[in-house]
C-alpha cells in the first residue's frame, strides 16, 4: 500500500492515540451528564403553574437531592467537575493556544464556547447556592426556586441575564457534548456540520430554559418568596456583607 493511500485511511472504533486529557474529558463528561440533564429537566418544571410557588420543581429537586447530595456521591461529583474542567482549560490554554478550533457550525465548537463559559462561573454557582447556604442554615433545604425569584427582585434584571445564561449554557453543552462524544470518540469520525434537527433540539433547550427564567422571575404568575427572611440572611454571608 502507497503511503499516500494509507494517509487517508482513517480507522473506525476508538483511537488508541487519544490524549489522556480528552480521555478524561469524555469521561467526567458522561458521568456529569445524567446530573445536568436531571437539572435542567428540573428549571423546565417550574413552568408548571401551582398554588405554592413552583411546588412541582421543588418537589423533584428535593427527590433528586437525596441522589447527588448524597455523602459519598456529592464529593465525586465534585472531584468530576473540577477534572472536567481542568482538562478542559488545560487543552484551551496549553494545546490549542487559547482558541476554541472547529467550524462555529460543528458541536465542537458550541460545546468549547458554552464550556468556556461554564468554567468562568462554576465556583461562584456552587458557592452561591450550595456552600453560603450550608455556611448560614447548616443545610441547603431552603434553597429552591424562590430563591432564584428573590436574587432578581434584589439585584435586578442583570440576574434574568445570568440566569438565561448560565442554563443556556448548560443546556447546549449537554447537547453538543453528547454529539461530540459520539461522533468522535464512539464513531471516530471528523465532526460534521449541526444538523437541523441537532440545531433545533439546540434552539428549543435555549427557548425552553429563557421561559422557565422567565417564570421563576414571576412574569408569568405571582410568586410569593415565603423564605424571603432565610434569604437575607443568607445575603450578608454570600456577599461577603458587601451588600
Amino acid at each position: 500500500m502507497s503511503s499516500s493511500a494509507s494517509a487517508t485511511t482513517k480507522p473506525t472504533g476508538t483511537n488508541t492515540n487519544t490524549p489522556v486529557s480528552v480521555l478524561l474529558q469524555h469521561a467526567t463528561g458522561m458521568f456529569l451528564a445524567p446530573y445536568v440533564g436531571l437539572h435542567l429537566l428540573n428549571h423546565s418544571l417550574t413552568l408548571i403553574p401551582s398554588d405554592t410557588p413552583f411546588s412541582v420543581a421543588n418537589g423533584f429537586t428535593v427527590a433528586v437531592r437525596e441522589l447527588y447530595q448524597h455523602p459519598i456521591i456529592e464529593p465525586i461529583g465534585a472531584a468530576a467537575i473540577a477534572v472536567h474542567v481542568a482538562a478542559g482549560m488545560y487543552r484551551f490554554a496549553a494545546v490549542r493556544g487559547l482558541r476554541v478550533g472547529f467550524s462555529r457550525n460543528t458541536p465542537g465548537y458550541w460545546t468549547r464556547a458554552s464550556g468556556l463559559f461554564l468554567a468562568s462561573v462554576i465556583v461562584g454557582h456552587v458557592y452561591f447556592t450550595r456552600i453560603a447556604a450550608l455556611m448560614t442554615w447548616g443545610d441547603s433545604t431552603l434553597m429552591d426556586y424562590t430563591y432564584g425569584t428573590w436574587t432578581v427582585k434584589f439585584y435586578g434584571p442583570v440576574f434574568m441575564v445570568y440566569y438565561v445564561a448560565l442554563g443556556s449554557a448548560g443546556a447546549v453543552h449537554l447537547i453538543n457534548g453528547w454529539l461530540t462524544i459520539k461522533e468522535k470518540a464512539v464513531a471516530n469520525k471528523s465532526l460534521m456540520r449541526l444538523s437541523s434537527t441537532a440545531k433545533f433540539v439546540n434552539y428549543a433547550s435555549i427557548a425552553i430554559i429563557t421561559a422557565s427564567v422567565l417564570a421563576i422571575s414571576g412574569y408569568f404568575f405571582d410568586v410569593d418568596i415565603l423564605s424571603m427572611r432565610q434569604f437575607e440572611r443568607l445575603k450578608s454571608v454570600s456577599t461577603f456583607g458587601m451588600f
